[in-house]
């Protein structure tokens, strides 16, 4: 099934084959990155770090909102966010959490390209949809989950930096979601991010049952911090043969 998996995934030129070969260069280039594990990689054009920096716009503003008015509401708990980085001391959004709103915006677009390129069909949560609860629009579209595929299930997209190679998971978050499985990549380059290493996924209870919850100062900021090399436990390889079963099942249902 995997005849056609190579080493690289080309995530912006449909017109391209999907799945290319890493070249000499392309490996030396990773090389000087200190780079020296294999698996899959996407390729990240500026076309689509643009389309994160969007993203993570619209992330910013609805933080930067939420976040002075719980500076209002209440001030003890904005304090301790602030302390913890989330926001700056005047409502605005720290650059920890742009960093991290734009990170998401661009493991979510490189991940849904490469689900195009394949042709799986998908849902998609769209960042567009505003994720605040009391937002009117969220109990009419607002799905929970960044993912969802035919016949495999949810999917939450989650990633870590090749200087902080830890994947954190709100458990909260991730218990009133429940996805199905939590994929993750690392962004080998966060200031000039060109490569995304897809290191694999993990299933609901493979985190559930193998990792003790991390508390923070409130109990809806426990985490579970998962070191980024235990998802090549299923890595992008096997990942890939899980979507390409889907498509072979969907196929023969038309």
């Amino acid at each position: 099934m995997l005849e056609n998996i190579k080493k690289l995934l080309k995530a912006h030129k449909p017109s391209l084959p999907s799945i290319e070969e890493l070249t000499e260069k392309e490996k030396l280039e990773l090389e000087k990155l200190g780079i020296s594990f294999n698996g899959l990689f996407h390729e990240i054009e500026p076309e689509v770090v643009e389309i994160a920096q969007l993203y993570s716009e619209f992330y910013n503003r609805r933080y930067e909102e939420y976040g002075k008015q719980l500076m209002i509401e209440n001030p003890e708990t904005f304090k301790k966010a602030v302390e913890e980085g989330r926001w700056n001391s005047d409502g605005t959004v720290s650059e920890k959490r742009k960093r991290q709103n734009f990170r998401m915006g661009l493991t979510h677009k490189a991940f849904e390209i490469a689900l195009q390129q394949i042709q799986i069909p998908y849902v998609p949560n769209d960042p567009t949809i505003d994720w605040r609860p009391e937002a009117k629009i969220r109990k009419k579209t607002k799905v929970r989950y960044d993912f969802y595929i035919p016949l495999l299930g949810s999917i939450d997209i989650k990633s870590a930096t090749f200087e902080n190679p830890v994947v954190n998971i709100n458990c909260e978050d991730f218990n009133q979601e429940n996805p199905d499985f939590v994929v993750a990549y690392q962004i080998l380059d966060e200031l000039k991010p060109k490569w995304l290493w897809l290191s694999g996924f993990l299933a609901n209870l493979e985190i559930k049952e193998n990792y003790e919850p991390k508390r923070k100062w409130e109990p809806s900021r426990a985490y579970w911090k998962i070191p980024i090399e235990d998802f090549k436990k299923h890595d992008g390889f096997e990942l890939c043969e899980k979507v390409l079963a889907v498509k072979m099942a969907l196929k023969e249902l038309e």
